[in-house]
């Protein structure tokens, strides 16, 4: 692997473990249902971002590298707010 594709595979999980994070911190302000609720609508997020078909194609359009983690981290918010 080259440093680019390492460098690109570690930006995509910084920014989903960062808005796992700050979802986090959101909820708890809300109380242990809202906690639930965001944790399960993550979940679903997750997995639907996983599994979604047109997530790669989506993704591939975008130009550059940081243009495609964020691409992936619209995907993967827009699920997890569809599941909450």
């Amino acid at each position: 692997m080259e440093f680019a594709d390492v460098l690109s595979f570690v930006q995509v999980w910084i920014l989903l473990l960062a808005s796992f994070g700050i979802a986090l911190g959101i909820a708890m302000f809300k109380g242990r249902q809202g906690l639930i609720n965001v944790m399960m609508g993550m979940y679903f997020g997750l997995f639907m971002h996983s599994f979604f078909p047109f997530t790669n194609t989506l993704i591939e359009k975008a130009g550059s590298d940081k243009s495609e983690a964020m691409m992936s981290v619209a995907i993967f918010v827009a699920l997890s707010i569809l599941g909450t």
